[in-house]
């Protein structure tokens, strides 16, 4: 019985196929020596194809298990697995708009949020279903915006989710009240209602000089008030969600070794991003704050440059962390095989 405990690995399992869980760090740690950069770019080319790809196969996994009723709520591997491939990938290719997919990710990430969380704050609940519904709506339904299909997918998929969590649960709709309804969706009616009123405002010669006098009153009071600091708004946006996207990957690539039984004798579990592992993250933060410290005062001049210097500490914080971790597994590993 105890070999057999020791011969056991993590591993993920997609069917009949089945990873060992140190076979993840391993290609991370060894793909920068192998892939060659022409052929990093030759794949960057088709990076969109492969995120769509992925995108459409989260998407059908969420509708199998919502329909098989596998999926539930405190399962966080499909939304965090969302919440990176749209927070990295979208980033990396800045196809669409900034605050369209950064919502979906969010929303992602709060549709996983601990109820003691919501507890503490004195929030329903329920509330962690709506918010996410929200949020996706603007990309699930379309805008004018640059959006890319697999921001679509992912809202789409998200929406679908928390769709059907609400009209399950009965529970949720007496705690909202008439009036905390409209603090959330009139602000989302706000611009629609707004085009129409213009549109319609022109053929009145009266209403069309106040409506036009509004909008320039607007249009300034955006360019002092938000469009001076829109740059610095995103850029500090994109630093978040990028170190939350690492730490949930670092997190994630703690949980690939068997810990538990080099310590305590016991058998592996599944790699999974759990509130242990979440732990795992902090040596991540650490690597980030050592890769970004050269170019901690560079002014944010513009966010394009920002975004993408910031993407490459975050992968590059990513893969010192990976490292560390092979190191002290293979570490515990000879100390076990030899005093023991």
């Amino acid at each position: 019985m105890y070999s057999e405990i020791a011969s056991q690995h993590p591993s993920l399992e997609f069917g009949r196929l089945r990873i060992p869980g140190p076979t993840i760090p391993i290609i991370i740690l060894i793909s920068p020596f192998i892939v060659q950069p022409r052929t990093r770019q030759r794949l960057f080319s088709h990076l969109k194809h492969f995120l769509a790809l992925s995108h459409l196969l989260l998407y059908i996994y969420n509708i199998h298990g919502l329909l098989t009723k596998n999926e539930n709520e405190h399962t966080n591997t499909l939304p965090f697995l969302e919440y990176i491939s749209l927070v990295l990938g979208e980033t990396a290719l800045e196809e669409t708009n900034f605050w369209l997919y950064t919502s979906v990710a969010e929303g992602w990430f709060i549709s996983v949020l601990p109820s003691g969380l919501f507890n503490r704050l004195k929030i329903p609940v329920s509330t962690r279903r709506w918010i996410p519904l929200l949020l996706s709506i603007p990309s699930a339904l379309g805008t004018s915006k640059p959006l890319s299909t697999r921001v679509t997918t992912s809202a789409l998929s998200l929406l679908t989710r928390m769709t059907l969590w609400v009209s399950n649960d009965a529970s949720t709709l007496p705690e909202f009240s008439a009036s905390t309804l409209s603090r959330i969706f009139l602000p989302i009616l706000a611009v629609p209602c707004h085009a129409i009123y213009t549109s319609t405002a022109r053929s009145y010669p009266w209403s069309n000089r106040i409506s036009l006098a509004l909008q320039t009153r607007l249009r300034c009071v955006q360019h002092y008030a938000i469009g001076q600091y829109a740059d610095i708004h995103q850029a500090g946006a994109t630093a978040h969600i990028l170190l939350a996207a690492g730490w949930i990957m670092s997190s994630f690539i703690s949980t690939c070794f068997r810990w538990r039984w080099l310590f305590y004798g016991e058998a592996s579990r599944a790699p999974a991003w759990t509130k242990f592992s979440f732990f795992g993250g902090w040596l991540f933060v650490h690597f980030h704050t050592l890769v970004g410290w050269p170019e901690r005062r560079e002014p944010v001049s513009r966010v394009g440059p920002f975004t993408r210097r910031y993407l490459k500490h975050c992968l590059v914080a990513t893969w010192w962390t990976n490292a560390c971790y092979v190191v002290l597994w293979l570490v515990c590993e000879v100390y076990v095989a030899v005093w023991h």
